[in-house]
């Protein structure tokens, strides 16, 4: 699996995780977006929920639980607004939004 390919997975989905869950943003960081990814990584992805939308547990679980359903990797689903700005710039550097 290649960066492009969770990123043509998310852009294809996009819409889905907006109308099932809010997602405004959503976009892969980590390993695979700098293409150092191996067997053992997981999938790092940062989303953002729309202002007057709320996550809850349950459906964050379910989203998680898609994704590593889709990839067959663990996942390590960030929502952007719970970032403390030093981690957030750290981040943005290899963030990639569809």
């Amino acid at each position: 699996m290649q960066k492009q390919d969770i990123l043509n997975y998310l852009e294809s989905n996009q819409e889905y995780y907006q109308n099932q869950f809010g997602v405004q943003f959503i976009g892969l960081f980590g390993s695979f977006a700098r293409d150092e990814a191996n067997e053992n990584s997981d999938i790092d992805i940062l989303y953002k929920i729309e202002k007057d939308k709320k996550l809850s547990i349950f459906k964050y679980l379910k989203l998680n639980k898609q994704l590593e359903d889709f990839f067959h990797k663990k996942i390590d689903l960030v929502r952007d607004e719970t970032l403390k700005p030093k981690i957030k710039s750290y981040i943005q550097k290899d963030l990639t939004y569809v």
